[in-house]
C-alpha cells in the first residue's frame, strides 16, 4: 500500500482519484473518464458485483476494496458516482468532491439522469476536464465554470442537431482572469436584485409496531438562491441559533464570526448553492404517524396501515404522501382497498405502494385487505419492510428561522425571502 506524503513531498506523489464513473444501478455506465494512466475495471467491476447482492442502492457500502484500489461511490436519484482511488487518500475528501460534482452537475442540467449525461455528454467531459486535473480537484463551484463553460440550452442543442454538429459550450465571456474570490465570478449583474433562503429539513425516524419512536433525527440544509450584482457582503441571523448543532458551512462563510457570533456573514456565490448544512440539537415531535398491522395464518394474511398528521399547526398539511410495503418473494397476490388515494401492487418486485397526494382535514387514511401465500409463513422469514416518504411546505420541524438579512458594499435595493419544507428522510416502520 502506498504511503503518505511526507512533509515537504510533492503532492503529484501522493496517491488521488486514478478515475471517474457514473453507472445506473443496472450496471450500464453513463460516464467514464481516466486521469492517471489506463481503465481500472477490476474495481467498477467488484462494485457492479455489490449493487446486485443488496436490495437497495442505498445499502451499498461507501467504500470498497478490491485487490489494489479502492471504490468510493456516492448514489443520487437512480445514478452512482464512483472515484477509484489506487493508493491512500482521505476518503471523506474524495466523498466531499463527489457531493460537489454532482451539485455542478445538478446546477448545469437541472437532474442528473441516464438521458441528461447522455443529451449533454459534451459538456459533460468539459466539465470533468474543468473540475479535476490529473486526479486532483481543481474548480468546483459553477459560478466560476459556467465562466468558463455555458449551460447547454433547448436552442444550443437543437441547432446541433439540425447543422448535423456538435457545438462546443465554451463561455465566450470567459476573460481568462480568476476572480478574488474562487467561488463568484466578476462583474455580476442582476435586475432585480434578490437572495432568497430555503430551510429544507428532513426527518430519519425508526417506529416500532406499537408506534413508539425507536430513533429518530432531524437534518436540515440552508439553501440560498443569490441573483445579486457587484460584490455584496451579506449577514445572515437567526431567530434561535442554539437549535442547531454540527454545521457544515459553505467555503464563502467566515468562520471566525460564525463561531464567535452564531451568525452567516459571506460574500454568495451567484445562483443556487447549499449555504449550511446542520443537525437538531434538540428532540422533536414527529408530525407523521403510520401503523402497519399485518397477520399470517396458514397460506394467507391481513394487512391494515393506519396514517395520520399528528402535532402539527390547523393550517400546514401533509403532501406527496407515498407508504411502500417491501414483501418477500413468498407472496403470490395482494388485494388491498384505500379509502384515501391510490394502492398498487407490483407483481414482479413484490412492493405495494400507496400513494396519498394530499392529506384532508377530516378523514383518516386507511388501507386495508389480504394477502395470499405460497406456502406458510417460517419464524426465520423475512417480515414486510413498511417505509414512508412525505412533505410538509410551509414548516420547520425544528423552528429554524431567519431573523434578519442585511446587504453591505451594494446601495442598490434588494428583494428577500425565506421559506420552509418539513420531508421525511429514512423513515421507516417494523413489523
Amino acid at each position: 500500500r502506498s504511503q503518505p506524503a511526507a512533509p515537504g513531498e510533492p503532492l503529484a506523489r501522493c496517491a488521488m482519484i486514478q478515475s471517474l464513473f457514473l453507472t445506473t444501478t443496472t450496471g450500464d455506465v453513463l460516464v467514464e473518464k481516466h486521469f492517471r494512466g489506463g481503465a481500472e475495471r477490476g474495481g467498477l467491476d467488484a462494485f457492479l458485483a455489490a449493487v446486485a447482492k443488496v436490495d437497495h442502492p442505498e445499502d451499498v457500502e461507501p467504500i470498497l476494496s478490491h485487490t489494489n484500489v479502492h471504490v468510493v461511490n456516492l448514489f443520487h436519484k437512480g445514478v452512482f458516482f464512483l472515484a477509484i482511488v489506487s493508493g491512500e487518500v482521505a476518503p471523506l475528501f474524495v466523498i466531499e468532491f463527489l457531493g460537489r460534482l454532482r451539485d455542478v452537475f445538478v446546477d448545469y442540467f437541472s437532474v442528473v439522469s441516464e438521458d441528461s449525461m447522455r443529451d449533454n455528454f459534451v459538456t459533460v467531459y468539459q466539465l470533468l476536464d474543468e473540475v479535476m486535473d490529473n486526479g486532483y480537484p481543481l474548480t468546483t463551484e459553477s459560478g466560476v465554470l459556467k465562466g468558463m463553460i455555458a449551460a447547454p440550452s433547448l436552442l444550443g442543442r437543437a441547432v446541433g442537431l439540425v447543422g448535423g454538429t456538435v457545438k462546443t459550450n465554451v463561455s465566450d465571456t470567459f476573460d481568462g482572469n480568476v476572480a478574488a474570490l474562487p467561488w463568484r465570478r466578476r462583474n455580476v449583474k442582476w435586475a432585480p436584485n434578490e437572495v432568497y433562503f430555503d430551510f429544507v429539513e428532513q426527518v430519519d425516524c425508526l417506529v416500532d409496531n406499537n408506534g413508539m419512536i425507536i430513533t429518530a433525527g432531524v437534518h436540515g440544509k440552508l439553501e440560498c438562491t443569490s441573483r445579486l450584482s457587484g460584490m455584496p457582503d451579506v449577514t445572515v441571523t437567526f431567530q434561535d441559533p442554539s437549535l442547531f448543532d454540527n454545521v457544515s458551512l459553505h467555503p464563502c462563510v467566515r468562520m471566525n464570526r460564525f463561531m464567535k457570533e452564531r451568525l452567516l456573514s459571506f460574500v454568495p456565490p451567484d445562483g443556487v448553492f447549499t449555504l449550511m448544512e446542520y443537525s437538531v440539537n434538540r428532540q422533536v415531535a414527529i408530525p407523521v404517524y403510520v401503523k402497519p398491522q399485518i397477520s399470517f395464518h396458514g397460506h394467507s394474511g391481513n394487512m391494515n396501515i393506519f396514517m395520520g398528521a399528528k402535532g402539527i399547526p390547523a393550517d400546514k398539511r401533509i403532501e406527496g404522501i407515498v407508504i411502500t410495503v417491501r414483501f418477500s418473494q413468498n407472496v403470490t397476490t395482494v388485494h388491498m382497498n384505500a379509502n384515501v388515494g391510490d394502492a398498487v401492487f407490483n407483481q414482479n418486485s413484490k412492493v405495494l405502494t400507496w400513494t396519498i397526494d394530499r392529506l384532508g382535514k377530516t378523514l383518516s387514511p386507511n388501507l386495508g385487505g389480504t394477502i395470499a401465500l405460497a406456502r406458510p409463513i417460517s419464524n426465520h422469514e423475512q417480515k414486510p419492510e413498511v417505509s414512508a416518504s412525505w412533505k410538509i411546505p410551509a414548516y420547520s420541524i425544528s423552528g429554524m428561522r431567519v431573523a434578519n438579512v442585511s446587504i453591505f458594499n451594494e446601495t442598490y435595493k434588494v428583494h428577500k425571502g425565506m421559506r420552509s419544507v418539513t420531508r421525511a428522510g429514512k423513515f421507516s416502520i417494523r413489523t
